[in-house]
């Protein structure tokens, strides 16, 4: 059976809770919070696990947030491989205001990640066997370049790992510019990016989504199309 792992340089602790109303100043309510695990990969392994496969979670945890995230994580039986940060995990906000029906996200930026912080990282994605897969998810966090995103995945397709990348901006484009990636998952403002045209029709998704596997880019694509569903 392959093995599976996710990467996540920007994990999460999510929260999330209730309050009457939103309004300034004043002192607002609240419900006592839900706290889940959150972060792309690290995402794409609660979801494996819940399906009732493994996938194990690398990621960096730090301060007591991290420690609450891989605790999270252990509840959910998700198998985990951290590297210690000097930076608190980052912890996101989610309120729902239930006289309007409203979400409010807050979301804040990941924790910095040094030099040495990431080359344990990298120590730990070259320990992958040759033949498993590797999910890439998520944003990059303050003190990582995307050079230093393309070169870690450069050093894992060279030790044949398969790597799987969903992110956005720059460092979807320079990842898939190595070429050979095992699937990339761009959603349609993305693609439409990436090939330099308007995708308007379901058609015009396809001819984009053949020219990336065509061009040796990518060997699968799978586009994100919202409330409409997803194109493979």
């Amino acid at each position: 059976m392959v093995r599976i792992y996710t990467l996540t340089l920007a994990p999460s602790l999510d929260s999330a809770t209730i309050t009457p109303q939103i309004y300034p100043e004043g002192k607002l309510r609240c419900s006592a919070p839900v706290f889940e695990p959150g972060g792309g990969g690290i995402n794409v392994a609660r979801a494996i696990a819940h399906l009732g496969g493994t996938a194990t979670a690398i990621f960096p945890a730090g301060g007591a947030t991290g420690e609450h995230l891989v605790a999270l994580l252990a509840d959910e039986n998700v198998p985990v491989s951290t590297v210690d940060a000097k930076d608190w995990t980052r912890q996101n906000l989610h309120v729902h205001v239930e006289s309007s029906g409203e979400q409010y996200r807050f979301v804040m930026p990941g924790a910095t990640l040094d030099d040495d912080e990431f080359r344990q990282l990298e120590e730990q994605v070259l320990e992958i066997e040759s033949g498993a897969i590797l999910v890439i998810s998520g944003s990059l966090p303050p003190g990582v370049k995307v050079e230093k995103l393309t070169q870690l995945i450069s050093a894992a397709q060279k030790q044949g790992i398969r790597c799987i990348i969903d992110s956005s901006g720059d460092a979807l484009t320079a990842a898939l510019a190595l070429g050979d990636i095992e699937l990339v998952k761009p959603n349609l403002k993305e693609l439409s990016a990436l090939v330099n045209r308007d995708l308007t029709q379901p058609d015009d998704v396809r001819k984009a989504a053949q020219e990336l596997v065509q061009s040796g880019k990518a060997r699968r694509v799978v586009v994100s199309l919202g409330r409409k569903g997803r194109w493979a």
